[in-house]
């Protein structure tokens, strides 16, 4: 029999980081820390409500149905009644359920993003404002619902979409909601529900990967974590399970040699446990160093090769309040590029890269944080990652990366997050700086 179904979009009437994974070799048992991710969860109110969570700082993830082509709109933290204003950042279509919120005052830790594909049978927990919840209490609930069930299909639609098919219940207002693994990771942005109308029971939930979100933060500059690591909460490290199985042989020996030793060999047991659980966690930390984001790898090698080779573009004021980071690559007449000016009226600055050097990443930032920024102005008007500078069909792009005092090209001030051509000879003004843009 043909069966006739439906999509329905949960609309929505409305960690920090997961805990160090240890490498433990066993069956995974418990359920994320939910104070901490509630933590960094928000109820997004427009005429209705959904659910967001935070991605970046001061950047909130939800669904694109929860937009709904809205601009604005009423942000409050989960536990608590304060309100924020965010702001559209951008927002997908139908197919690609996802919206991007900014809010620049909202100090919550970013979730970790899991790539990588769940594991089918695998737990899995969708957090979120469940508008039933409200109307159960009869009030706008503070606190998150916590719904648990198990990954049942990772897939791509019709739409080369790829989505999470989970039996987690879900209902209106949990729309935006990340669907989260065991360590508090995120899986895929809460989305649909599908329904057979001829049998009620039928029905299913998914969830869109938030791989494809990534893709997105990715193409529009905007810095998140990610953790792939195994997510295991219990049991023991390989190498304390083959040291309790060496233990035991050793046990059986002793009890035919000594008496009754049990107490004993229970301390020393524990003992090997706790090795194990030192060895996993080594392991783990091992991992999380070596598994970076390869932009601040880049960053990190651009840098060295500036010290090698000394580049010209290094430039500190008396104060040496000034730092930039000079980047290697072609830098002639033809190709370099050089951004210069003053700050603070005294201070000289000179940035020169080659046009080569902006194949080899997406972008090289200005801005006034060591931390975040490929290049340093001193400037306090000046965001801490204030603009870019790309390449685009051959083409020099300067963007806006959603500053608070706002981009000047020419005088004219641009739109946060929508590059536009930067030719030679433009002036650009950020905070009380300006850079003129000239060649090598």
């Amino acid at each position: 029999m043909k069966k006739s179904t439906k999509f329905r979009h949960l609309l929505a009437c409305r960690f920090p980081t997961c805990l160090l994974l240890l490498a433990f070799h066993g069956s995974s048992s418990a359920i994320p820390d939910v104070d901490r991710i509630e933590s960094s969860i928000v109820r997004v109110v427009i005429g209705g409500h959904g659910t967001g969570w935070v991605v970046s700082p001061g950047v909130v993830a939800t669904n694109w149905h929860v937009t709904d082509g809205n601009t604005s709109f009423e942000i409050y933290p989960a536990g608590t009644d304060r309100e924020y204003r965010g702001e559209l950042i951008w927002q997908g279509n139908s197919d690609r359920d996802i919206g991007l919120i900014s809010v620049p005052d909202l100090d919550l830790t970013p979730f970790k993003l899991r790539t990588g594909d769940a594991i089918r049978g695998s737990d899995s927990y969708t957090v979120g404002f469940p508008g039933l919840g409200d109307d159960l209490t009869g009030r706008a609930n503070l606190n998150v619902s916590v719904y648990g069930g198990t990954i049942a299909l990772v897939t791509e639609n019709v739409a080369g979409v790829r989505i999470i098919q989970h039996t987690n219940i879900v209902n209106a207002g949990n729309s935006g909601g990340p669907l989260l693994d065991d360590c508090g990771r995120v899986l895929g942005l809460t989305t649909w529900g599908v329904e057979n109308e001829q049998y009620s029971a039928d029905f299913i939930w998914a969830s869109v990967h938030v791989a494809e979100l990534a893709n997105q933060l990715d193409t529009l500059g905007i810095p998140y974590e990610t953790d792939n690591t195994p997510c295991a909460t219990g049991g023991v490290s390989a190498a304390g399970e083959e040291a309790l199985v060496e233990l035991g042989f050793l046990q059986d020996q002793l009890q035919d040699q000594i008496g009754d030793q049990e107490g004993a060999m229970k301390s020393l047991e524990q003992l090997v446990r706790n090795w194990g659980i030192a060895l996993g966690a080594l392991l783990a930390l091992t991992l999380a160093l070596a598994l970076r984001k390869p932009r601040q790898q880049l960053v990190r090698v651009y840098d060295e090769m500036s010290r090698r080779i000394g580049a010209p573009g290094k430039v500190a004021n008396a104060s040496g309040s000034l730092k930039s980071k000079s980047v290697s690559g072609s830098q002639n007449s033809t190709t370099g590029i050089v951004l210069s000016g003053f700050t603070n009226a005294s201070n000289a600055f000179r940035f020169e890269f080659g046009m080569e050097s902006l194949t080899q990443v997406k972008g090289l930032s200005v801005g006034r944080s060591n931390e975040l920024a490929d290049f340093v102005l001193a400037d306090e008007q000046i965001s801490r990652r204030h603009l870019r500078i790309s390449l685009k069909d051959k083409k020099i792009h300067i963007e806006d990366l959603n500053s608070s005092n706002g981009t000047y090209v020419n005088g004219q001030l641009i739109a946060a997050f929508r590059p536009r051509v930067l030719n030679v000879g433009d002036r650009v003004k950020v905070g009380t700086t300006e850079i003129a843009v000239s060649t090598a």
